[in-house]
């Protein structure tokens, strides 16, 4: 592979942040005139619908999402009519629309292993995620980290420590399902025994909502472990998230597209990645990795509650145990509670105490209920 550079019209700061995205589109199709002689762009419109099915431009120096500087460039997906008012049309007849735009060096002073390197693939793997047409989910609002280092669209792409660039993690399971490279198994009914074998290498992951109908809310399950490009992860365990398809992204703090469930959440569903800065990640987020967290259900921290009233599902991942090898053994609970009648007293003290309800007696009665099954909250007993 040849790599040409050219040279911008203008300086590197008139690109900048602070100058608006427009400015960097402006770069972008001054790239695609400059290079459209050397180029066959033939070669990459491959559906043949007469666009550039994907142009990545490498800039000169660091990013801002490293640097935070505002006279570089925020590495980004964008398009070309919408940052300078048309496409561009190549020799060949094809349209440059849709593009990507990365730096060429790693220029972070936190991190000493990078600095004044050449880029490494996390940033380019994240914004191909948005080539492919995924959305971020980190928060775009920094109000808090959205889903930290867990997924590739979120902080992930600098590693599941937030410090390794060159070893993103993977996607989670909800981005995997909108490509279509994981398909989640609906659980549709209350089972024992359910085995889920590592994400990363059986490409299996758990469906689960009320009733067994997931709509726009549901939760995915999936086994996360520290291997391949996951082996920065803090710990091996199940990751739940509630998934809300009602919103288009994490910026809503209260309720996100993706939102983990964290092991570690407090009595108010609150955990570390619910404010700005936050760790990332951090081993107390995987159920059953931490101490004592085995259940994920109604009344758990964090718990199986909807975003929209009747609030209590009733759903509940239970009993997490451990399988064979990296398996995670769990039952299922999505709906079907039995309460049946386990004792009574009667208090007729006010009458004859006899322990009888008779003509003319007011008695008190009290009755003690037995739920056989799953979880219940005991609403609409008259």
């Amino acid at each position: 592979m040849t790599t040409v550079w050219y040279r911008a019209n203008n300086g590197h700061d008139y690109y900048g942040y602070n100058n608006g995205a427009t400015r960097a589109a402006a770069l972008v199709k001054e790239a695609c005139q400059k290079a459209d002689a050397a180029i066959n762009f033939n070669l990459y419109d491959r559906n043949g619908d007469g666009y550039v099915d994907a142009l990545f431009v490498i800039h000169q120096g660091p990013g801002r999402e490293e640097t935070g500087s505002g006279n570089d460039i925020h590495s980004h997906r964008w398009r070309l009519d919408y940052g300078t008012g048309s496409n561009y049309t190549t020799g060949e007849g094809k349209i440059c629309r849709d593009y990507s735009i990365e730096p060429e060096m790693h220029n972070s002073t936190t991190y000493s292993n990078i600095y004044n390197k050449i880029i490494t693939i996390g940033v380019f793997a994240h914004e191909y995620g948005h080539v492919l047409g995924l959305p971020d989910l980190y928060d775009t609002d920094y109000s808090s980290d959205g889903l930290g280092n867990y997924c590739l669209m979120s902080g992930g792409s600098w590693g599941g420590n937030g410090q390794s660039p060159s070893r993103p993690v993977q996607m989670t399971a909800w981005s995997k399902a909108q490509k279509g490279w994981v398909v989640p198994e609906n659980i549709p009914a209350n089972v024992t025994g359910k085995k889920l074998p590592p994400v990363e290498t059986s490409r299996s992951v758990y469906k689960v909502w009320k009733d067994g109908t997931p709509g726009q809310q549901y939760f995915l399950v999936e086994n996360r472990r520290r291997q391949g490009f996951d082996a920065l992860l803090p710990s091996d365990g199940l990751l739940i998230y509630h998934i809300d398809a009602s919103q288009s992204g994490n910026t809503n703090d209260n309720r996100r597209l993706v939102d983990l469930e964290s092991a570690s959440a407090d009595t108010a569903n609150k955990d570390h990645l619910d404010v700005p800065g936050g760790s990332g990640s951090n081993s107390g987020d995987y159920w059953l990795a931490t101490a004592g967290k085995t259940s994920f259900d109604p009344f758990s921290d964090a718990d199986s509650r909807s975003n929209t009233s009747p609030y209590l599902t009733m759903v509940a991942a239970y009993n997490m145990r451990p399988g064979e090898g990296d398996t995670v053994v769990m039952d299922f609970f999505v709906g079907g509670s039995h309460l049946t009648a386990a004792s009574y007293h009667i208090n007729d003290a006010t009458g004859n105490n006899n322990g009888i309800a008779e003509d003319g007696e007011t008695v008190g009665l009290t009755v003690t209920l037995a739920n056989t099954s799953g979880w219940s909250n005991a609403t609409g007993i008259s």
